[in-house]
């Protein structure tokens, strides 16, 4: 999962979990996951014109809303840690395992399972961690469990920018999140 390098340096340290957690273990983790999730998407930035021809889109309006709304809240690490580790990672590791599964290019191939490995510890990562967030959680969790519900109607308006290009790469979103 991850965002444009100008969409981070818009607000710098806006998905960097690493001064929110209590742990020094979980700083250290959440630092290198920012860095590694700014590598995935120079990587993908670079790959994708080669795939389809043309640059990378921007995120479309409702995707960046979904984004800044669903998922950062910088006064909730409980709320971010379970929409970023331990939805958005998995739904992303889905994705990228799809296209990996039909991609005939070994250097794509290679790329996605090299980010494939990432989010799979950043998964581990969400369920490793999470407890030292859940007193948090505990005490905001019908606040989370109603922007979740905002959030998924956000989903729904901007369905159509995430599932058009998953459609043209033949990936079936029902498949995936029954994986």
């Amino acid at each position: 999962m991850f965002l444009s390098a100008s969409e981070c340096s818009d607000s710098p340290g806006r998905l960097d979990r690493s001064t929110m957690v209590p742990s020094e273990e979980a700083k250290f983790y959440f630092a290198l996951q920012a860095v590694e999730e700014a590598k995935h998407y120079d990587a993908l930035r670079r790959m994708i014109p080669k795939i389809t021809g043309r640059p990378m889109d921007a995120p479309g309006a409702w995707v960046r809303l979904l984004y800044s709304f669903g998922v950062v809240d910088r006064s909730d690490v409980a709320f971010m840690m379970g929409s970023i580790n331990i939805i958005g990672e998995h739904l992303a590791n889905q994705i990228f395992h799809k296209i990996n599964r039909v991609a005939t290019d070994p250097q794509v191939r290679a790329l996605l399972a090299l980010i494939g490995r990432d989010e799979s510890r950043h998964i581990a990562a969400g369920q490793r961690f999470f407890p030292e967030v859940y007193p948090q959680f505990k005490k905001n969790r019908h606040r989370i469990m109603a922007k979740n519900l905002a959030t998924t109607i956000i989903l729904a308006i901007a369905a159509h920018d995430l599932v058009n290009p998953m459609r043209t790469l033949q990936i079936d979103l029902a498949e995936v999140l029954g994986s």
